[in-house]
């Protein structure tokens, strides 16, 4: 079964419009609001032949390393929100976020979602390096890691791959799916980059709003070309096994979409 792209959009959309996506998108809404504050008062800091009021939109009266820290937490944050936010789109549950999903494995999840995110970006990037195409391919199979590390609690590398069998023979629509969407996103941020510039608090905060909502899209999309994807697979390993009518061991292990 190939993926379906208009399907996979239109429950992205979907998805992302709901009482949890909106939830979402205003908790990402605050952190990237957060990050660019402290990132843009680091720089503002370390440049002295800058005034900080060009370089932030709002001026903060700490120095250089109390802002890289704040960043970095801001950060970390934003990776656990993100655990939390695959998790939600991956499952059935549409008006609330379960608790579960703020609390299950977060430790673990978290680790292996910066190991995950390092070697995967490594991976892309010299894939980028030798030829576009090599990262183009590398990039597609490995879309799902971060699915498998929050959803599946699945270790970085074991994700890793589990992601490349999962892509495999889709990946050139998985290029179509996330292209349009991304195109668009470009020509509004560049839009938006040159009607209200980031340095001015009412471009910080825009921005950051098209972000936020940007964000919890990808999230949402990759959940849903993960569903599609991870059913058919599992549709085709049944008509395969052909195992007993009560399931027995080949009964699908549950997941957080089952919550």
């Amino acid at each position: 079964m190939s993926l379906n792209i208009g399907d996979a959009l239109e429950t992205a959309v979907s998805r992302t419009a709901t009482r949890a996506g909106l939830t979402l998108v205003g908790a990402f809404f605050v952190l990237q609001l957060l990050v660019t504050l402290f990132s843009t008062n680091m720089n503002a800091a370390l440049q002295s032949t800058v005034s900080p009021a060009e370089v932030a939109p709002v001026v903060l009266p700490v120095g250089a390393l109390a802002s890289g820290v704040l960043s970095l937490v801001a950060y970390v944050c934003i990776a656990y929100l993100g655990i939390v936010a695959i998790r939600s789109m991956v499952s059935d549950v549409t008006d609330h976020i379960p608790g579960e999903f703020f609390s299950r494995r977060v430790g673990p999840a978290l680790v292996w979602w910066f190991v995950a995110s390092i070697v995967v970006g490594i991976l892309v990037t010299i894939g980028f390096v030798l030829l576009v195409i090599p990262g183009i391919y590398l990039s597609l199979g490995l879309a799902f890691t971060l699915v498998y590390v929050a959803v599946e609690d699945e270790t970085a590398f074991t994700a890793m791959q589990s992601s490349w069998d999962l892509a495999a023979g889709h990946r050139w629509r998985l290029l179509a799916t996330f292209l349009v969407p991304a195109v668009v996103y470009l020509v509004v941020v560049g839009i938006l980059g040159v009607v209200l510039p980031s340095t001015t608090v009412a471009g910080w905060v825009v921005t950051g709003l098209v972000g936020a909502v940007w964000g919890v899209f990808v999230q949402a999309l990759l959940g849903a070309c993960y569903r599609q994807l991870r059913d058919a697979a599992d549709d085709a390993d049944a008509g395969n096994d052909a195992g007993p009518a009560d399931g027995g061991d080949d009964a699908p292990r549950a997941t957080v979409a089952d919550a």
